[in-house]
């Protein structure tokens, strides 16, 4: 099968570069996807075993500030856009990366595990091979949009398409007002922006060689280049080609060339349209599976009338000649105007109201993780009833279509059966949550608490601890709007972990809600612990730290069954280990699962009215909550590749037990680790974490799950101090 060229592929040859001087007082509109793309993806600037390790990259925060201030020296405004909702045929679309980074993942781990290679040669065709992976965008959206909050950029999430939002943004709204002209003056994005008719793109810019400059391409240099074909036939050309808003025509990807171009696509058109082409193959076995006419026709509507908030903040349809009526058909189901407000500024993503409209909740595999049992049975099973009960409270506060609507569980591993989850039949979650309505005035009994502009488990499960607190903060009835960061979080937080049982409906700590705060009292305060201890706690209570995973691997290690290959480093990037990668996707399935949760109370209560809208720190107060970012697996392998390393060396030295001088001399031939720099801190960082977590489950030990194994993995890890 031909590889499908993009529009910025095939239109490289027609790129212009200019100084970045030519920017300069320009307000300029960012793909916040394309960015992170150009960030994290391009040869230039990727971490090619991110993929095999996870979590935050180590250099987007350097790479945005250098940007950033390269923006500043011609004085040019950058405001992001990010991705929103799903629209219909979305859905449909894989990305080509998708493929590709799936046979890198499977040929990096290939040629890391092959014995057959000497460690020069097993290393360079690793990084290879990983570098050939994309890394997925969304994993670090989050924590993109806190570094943007943090350098005071300014940021949008659109109703769907950012695309749109930011053609939108740079066309003028009126002609015959002075007053309503175009809000940026040039965007930096993909070729998708040509489906909207924007005529020029930044498509890359180079801020760290010398003279800083910026590739641009023109709509209309790639039609010249097609025998100056008109506008609907570029467009129809580009969606041939395949994208985000209609999949790749099926006879196209299977011509005879190598790869598959703008030129292909124009040459099967034939001077015919699109639905000419697809009678001509309407027998076709794939033409007939997509319905592919039925959806260029949607994709065509889409582009026409796309949904984007307005100047006022309104959600609106481009092109106002359309019924919005039927905008359903080719967008979505329309959400509350509210709702998509919450959505823009970040407090909510995009996950639960796409479950909503789309009535599904569609479980894959994500890409890099190995399709075990365990995974299967977490998403499949133990994760359900916290993403049903996550639906609920959002559809509470909407109304009594989405209060009522049923909503499909499909798994990746089972297509063909589906569980249907009945709205109606789900007890309200909001109800349960009456209770908390904590103003400020009761938190100044503690200040400890009102003070916090952080979301905190233990500050919170210390004031719990209280009867008097206990009892200030049981309330019934109608209050003013909560009107302070500190309540707004106080009573996030409350809700939460009654909703996770921690806290039961009188306010008081449940067993497992004391062994989390006899867990987080060992914490120094203040610990940037917290998260992980809370994200452990669960773990225990879902019975994920068996016998495999507790002590950061270091049964794993003590077994001697391991998967990492015993070698020094990966051209000093340092060891990998698929196993513990196999578990840190599990770990941020929970944490994701938990952060939607906290994320749609925050939301349920604005649409409640509970809390005042009359304010302007609506991301601030998102980016206080807890469980934001993935922490990645690099601090487990560099703990475990400790435990071996000590393991390895006492038995050359017939040590039972290794001595205080075998592990200094690991510590001082320790590899460098990128993720794990000063292997004593990291290491006391660990033992933390894991003294946490024993210190916790003495509180539950009877409703532990493989407690004799967190006695025994406590006890051998007592010798690697």
């Amino acid at each position: 099968m031909a590889t499908v060229q993009s529009i910025e592929e095939w239109g490289a040859p027609r790129l212009q570069t200019f100084p970045f001087t030519a920017l300069r007082h320009a307000v300029i509109g960012v793909d916040a996807s394309h960015y992170l793309n150009l960030r994290l993806n391009s040869p230039t600037s990727n971490e090619p075993l991110l993929n095999a390790i996870g979590g935050i990259p180590f250099t987007l925060k350097s790479a945005l500030r250098d940007d950033l201030e390269s923006f500043k020296a011609v004085d040019a405004t950058l405001i992001f856009v990010f991705e929103g909702l799903d629209y219909k045929n979305k859905e449909l679309y894989t990305s080509p990366r998708t493929n590709t980074t799936l046979k890198a993942h499977k040929d990096g781990w290939k040629e890391y595990y092959n014995e057959e290679n000497g460690k020069d040669v097993a290393a360079e065709r690793t990084l290879k091979a990983f570098a050939k992976a994309s890394y997925p965008v969304e994993n670090v959206t989050r924590y993109f949009q806190s570094l943007l909050s943090q350098h005071s950029v300014p940021f949008m999430v659109a109703p769907y398409s950012a695309a749109a939002q930011l053609a939108y943004l740079e066309r003028p709204t009126s002609n015959n007002k002075p007053e309503n002209t175009q809000y940026i003056d040039a965007i930096i994005g993909s070729a998708d922006l040509f489906l909207f008719n924007v005529e020029r793109i930044i498509t890359n810019f180079n801020t760290r060689q010398g003279l800083a400059t910026f590739d641009a391409l023109s709509k209309s240099a790639c039609q010249d280049r097609l025998d100056k074909v008109p506008d609907d036939v570029f467009r129809d050309v580009q969606l041939l080609l395949g994208g985000p808003f209609l999949p790749t025509f099926p006879l196209l990807d299977k011509t005879g060339g190598p790869k598959v171009s703008a030129r292909d696509a124009l040459t099967m058109l034939g001077g015919r349209s699109v639905i000419q082409l697809c009678h001509q193959w309407r027998d076709d076995p794939q033409v007939q599976a997509l319905d592919y006419e039925d959806k260029y026709k949607r994709a065509v509507l889409s582009l026409k009338h796309h949904v984007i908030l307005d100047k006022e903040g309104k959600a609106i349809l481009m092109g106002s000649e359309y019924d919005a009526g039927d905008a359903y058909e080719f967008i979505g189901l329309r959400l509350p105007e509210e709702l998509y407000f919450y959505i823009s500024r970040a407090m909510l993503g995009p996950r639960v109201p796409n479950w909503l409209t789309s009535g599904e909740i569609d479980l894959t595999l994500p890409v890099g993780c190995e399709d075990t049992e365990a995974y299967r049975h977490l998403l499949g099973n133990q994760l359900t009833s916290l993403q049903i009960q996550t639906i609920c409270l959002l559809s509470n506060s909407m109304n009594r279509f989405y209060q009522t609507r049923n909503i499909k569980i499909k798994t990746w591993y089972a297509r063909e059966t589906q569980k249907t989850i009945n709205m109606k039949e789900e007890p309200s979650v909001k109800e349960r949550l009456l209770g908390w309505k904590v103003s400020e005035a009761t938190l100044s009994e503690h200040p400890e608490v009102a003070a916090t502009n952080q979301a905190s488990f233990a500050r919170f499960m210390e004031a719990l601890k209280e009867p008097k607190c206990r009892q200030i903060t049981t309330t019934r009835g109608n209050s003013p709007p909560l009107k302070s960061k500190p309540e707004i979080l106080f009573n996030v937080m409350g809700r939460f972990l009654q909703l996770r049982e921690f806290v039961n409906e009188k306010h008081e700590l449940t067993g497992w809600g004391r062994a989390l705060r006899k867990a987080l009292s060992s914490l120094d305060a203040p610990d940037k612990l917290e998260d992980s201890v809370y994200l452990a706690i669960e773990a225990l209570r879902l019975g994920l730290l068996d016998e495999r995973h507790v002590a950061l691997g270091s049964t794993k290690a003590k077994a001697g069954n391991r998967r990492r290959r015993p070698r020094e480093d990966i051209d000093n990037q340092g060891p990998l280990d698929r196993e513990m990668l196999a578990f840190q996707f599990m770990i941020n399935a929970v944490r994701t699962s938990l952060r939607y949760l906290l994320e749609t109370i925050l939301v349920s209560m604005c649409l409640s009215g509970e809390v005042d809208r009359n304010r302007s720190d609506w991301s601030d107060i998102a980016f206080s909550l807890p469980l934001m970012n993935d922490n990645g697996a690099g601090l487990a392998i560099a703990a475990s590749t400790y435990f071996d390393d000590v393991s390895r060396h006492g038995k050359k030295k017939d040590e039972s037990v290794p001595s205080d001088v075998t592990k200094e001399e690991v510590k001082s031939n320790f590899s460098y680790l990128p993720q794990a720099p000063n292997i004593t801190k990291n290491l006391k960082t660990a033992f933390n974490l894991w003294d946490a977590v024993c210190l916790g489950s003495k509180e539950v030990s009877k409703e532990v799950k493989n407690a004799k194994a967190l006695e025994e993995a406590n006890a051998w890890l007592s010798t690697m101090r």
